[in-house]
């Protein structure tokens, strides 16, 4: 029912398709291929994603698949750093305002829902696939529970954050 009524637009019957949620979900970070290699090392060792050039890769991958897939697949590669509470990127033009991030519902479901996961497998598992520094992920459950404290906690869509703790 949530995604039906975050895709009210649609039909009930659309709104329950989420081949493009798997397909934007598996794409996602396709644009950090394209980052020069000192940039990913820099990402590697520090995980800042305020450097510029990090940021770049969600409208690098954007870019690259904007003609080649469906919307809302091409939507999750650019927006999945969007944060609930606004704090996240790329910057968007607004309507009689400079660019901002998007924030709450304005961000697309399917970009709320990458955006989460993605911080849960970082988190679990380091940054760049590369375990955290005593070789071990880190316990789900430690991980769960950081996400529902600060800074964590108000980036995110709390019904996508309640989704996420039921089904992992």
């Amino acid at each position: 029912p949530w995604l039906v009524r975050n895709r009210a637009r649609l039909g009930s019957a659309r709104a329950r398709e989420i081949a493009n949620l798997g397909v934007g979900a598996l794409l996602h970070d396709v644009g950090m291929l394209m980052l020069d290699p000192a940039v990913m090392e820099r990402w590697a060792s520090s995980a800042d994603e305020s450097d510029p050039a990090f940021r770049a890769h969600t409208q690098v991958g954007f870019d690259l698949v904007k003609d080649e897939l469906e919307p809302t697949a091409a939507g999750i590669i650019l927006n999945h750093h969007q944060r609930f509470d606004g704090s996240g990127f790329p910057s968007m033009p607004c309507f009689g305002s400079e660019p901002r991030p998007l924030s709450g519902e304005r961000i697309h479901a399917f970009a709320r829902i990458v955006g989460l996961v993605d911080a849960f497998d970082r988190l679990r598992f380091g940054v760049n696939d590369r375990l955290l520094s005593d070789g071990e992920p880190t316990p789900t459950v430690r991980v769960l529970g950081a996400l529902q404290r600060e800074p964590w906690r108000t980036r995110f869509d709390p019904i996508v954050l309640l989704g996420l703790m039921s089904v992992v």
